[in-house]
């Protein structure tokens, strides 16, 4: 695949992230892996994604979100995690997203959300 590929819709899969899985693509500004069955975000998953603003986790198994678990997606300014099993969004889960605008958390099952867990989040528009 092309490393300058802007774009990429891997919704519907099997997908099972690891450190570094899209490393390769440094230009990529949209990634949906949503309906995947994904049930963790491996530390280091999102490395070299330093262009995406837009990811779509939705409908997979996420039950947790660890501190820092976007690390590395600075310029993210949407985030859909709706329809996602979570449970637990620990304190410093959203760190570093200082320019997300829009984080959509419907249709969980929320049952612990860490004391600072929306701390730094001041571009926030719609929650």
């Amino acid at each position: 695949m092309d490393p300058q590929i802007r774009a990429l819709f891997l919704s519907g899969n099997f997908i099972e992230l690891k450190r570094s899985s899209f490393q390769a693509f440094t230009m990529l500004g949209k990634l949906d892996l949503s309906s995947n069955s994904i049930s963790n975000l491996p530390k280091g998953c999102f490395e070299g994604l330093q262009n995406v603003y837009e990811l779509d986790l939705r409908k997979n198994r996420l039950e947790r979100l660890e501190k820092n678990a976007f690390d590395g997606l600075t310029t993210l300014t949407k985030l859909y995690l709706d329809g996602n099993p979570l449970k637990e969004i620990k304190s410093g889960a959203f760190a570093g997203l200082n320019k997300i605008k829009s984080l959509n958390l419907s249709s969980m099952n929320i049952q612990v959300l860490g004391k600072s867990t929306f701390i730094g989040l001041k571009g926030l528009k719609e929650l």
